[in-house]
């Protein structure tokens, strides 16, 4: 179960989404055989944490790092890894999004049922993504990110194959062989 606690402050064993050093948890469940839990987690801090009132920010802005993490979250996308050209995947917020790269290249996001939390499928140029990680070289030259949305969790890319599954690094910083999750994936009843 996911805990209640989305902002807890710097005395409680739970999320503080409003503290910086926090902003990448929300998306650890993709590393697990159960990214649905991702994709529920940063939709409830999107619609429960953020709003248009003075007080709609859950921290202190610092120079833009609380909004810059709503962006990314409401785009489904986040840069999980400091210095892995990637990013980590979660349910969007808008219908569409375009993206410009640093190259000119555009990168559209289209997502169906954006009222719904869990990703169905998601196309990335045409073809099947069946992981929780986009390599940045998949959309260098741009391309479209095609996401399905559900109103129920799903199995998608809970079982990645060694290819598609998220990297991975030990302590030292080497990178180590993909995480494959074992564990089957579980959804809630």
């Amino acid at each position: 179960m996911l805990s209640p606690n989305l902002n807890a402050g710097e005395q409680n064993p739970y999320l503080w989404i409003g503290n910086e050093p926090t902003f990448a948890a929300p998306f650890l469940y993709n590393w697990t055989s159960q990214p649905y839990k991702t994709q529920a987690l940063v939709r409830r801090i999107l619609t429960q944490q953020y709003s248009t009132a003075s007080t709609g920010l859950p921290g202190n802005d610092d120079e833009g790092a609380t909004s810059g993490w709503f962006i990314w979250g409401a785009l489904g996308l986040y840069p999980e890894i400091p210095a892995v050209p990637g990013l980590s995947l979660a349910s969007p917020l808008f219908p569409q999004a375009v993206i410009k790269l640093g190259n000119g290249k555009l990168v559209t996001l289209k997502t169906s049922n954006t009222a719904s939390n869990y990703i169905q499928s998601l196309m990335v140029n045409g073809k099947a993504h069946d992981s929780t990680w986009l390599p940045l070289d998949t959309v260098k030259d741009g391309g479209t990110l095609e996401f399905t949305l559900g109103d129920k969790p799903s199995c998608w890319a809970s079982k990645p194959s060694a290819e598609t599954a998220p990297p991975s690094f030990a302590p030292d910083g080497k990178q180590t062989p993909p995480l494959t999750s074992a564990m089957a994936c579980t959804l809630p009843q």
